[in-house]
């Protein structure tokens, strides 16, 4: 299975957690779609759904990183607020979402998901438009962990089919799915190494993914791997802080790499 691999500038597109290089704009919608049938006047949205959307256009002015490229839409004529936000998005943004579904979003604010414990990062193939998805990270005790998933497999298959745009989100919403996971070999090449089937489950993922402490040119130097802001879990960070103070360690090395941000 030969391929030339293409990484995106900075270099991939991501869903969760994703959302990294912009600001992870998460907009909890009530009921906006359909939701009134109150007279207005013709090409105008019902009231309550040009409340959201106004809602929506005020907090991307204020706060989205692209807000100077935001493009000159009538809110009140839009009748789809979901629609309204992606017409809203800057063309090189493939992060910012908006939900109407507040449980999940609660859950996930509180690091509660279900889902295979993973965390990817996606690029594309130079000689085709069939994507890749590149494992950044497993957190422990998951279903991706307990398959022998690890930082820097490849997954190239969902279900025996190509990854696309079309269907790269079931490696994150999809409830059950087979993925054929690939390596780089010494040639350069990218190799097919087997097939895992995986059962996502609900998880509470501690944010303090990973902690050690290094020795290097006389100095004791703490790392921890921090991956989202969680009120609920600042007891692991102290936990993690104390083990390395009474290590007597002189530097410390906090890793957000793959934090979108939180509390």
């Amino acid at each position: 299975m030969k391929h030339y691999l293409k990484l995106y500038n900075n270099n991939y597109f991501a869903m969760k957690d994703l959302k990294r290089l912009s600001l992870l704009l998460l907009i909890v919608l009530g009921i906006f779609i359909g939701c009134s049938k109150d007279d207005v006047p013709e090409n105008e949205a019902p009231a309550l759904t040009q409340k959201v959307n106004l809602f929506m256009k005020d907090a991307m002015e204020n706060f989205y990183l692209w807000n100077y490229k935001l493009p000159n839409i009538d809110y009140r004529s839009e009748s789809n607020s979901l629609e309204y936000f992606d017409k809203l998005l800057y063309k090189d943004d493939k992060w910012s979402i908006a939900t109407d579904d507040v449980e999940g979003l609660s859950n996930s604010i509180e690091g509660i998901e279900t889902s295979y414990g993973w965390s990817l990062v996606f690029g594309k193939f130079t000689d085709s438009e069939d994507r890749f998805a590149l494992v950044e990270f497993v957190y422990p005790f998951t279903p991706a962990s307990e398959a022998g998933i690890s930082r820097g497999d490849f997954i190239v298959l969902i279900n025996g089919n190509p990854i696309t745009v079309d269907n790269y989100k079931e490696l994150y919403d999809s409830q059950s799915a087979q993925f054929s996971m690939a390596t780089i070999g010494e040639d350069g090449d990218l190799h097919l190494s087997g097939n895992v089937d995986l059962v996502a489950r609900e998880l509470a993922l501690n944010p303090v993914a990973k902690t050690s402490v290094v020795e290097h040119d006389g100095h004791k130097i703490g790392y921890m791997l921090y991956n989202q802001f969680i009120d609920s879990y600042n007891f692991a960070i102290d936990t993690a802080l104390e083990n390395m103070i009474s290590n007597n360690i002189t530097d410390l090395v906090i890793d957000l790499r793959y934090n979108p941000g939180g509390h």
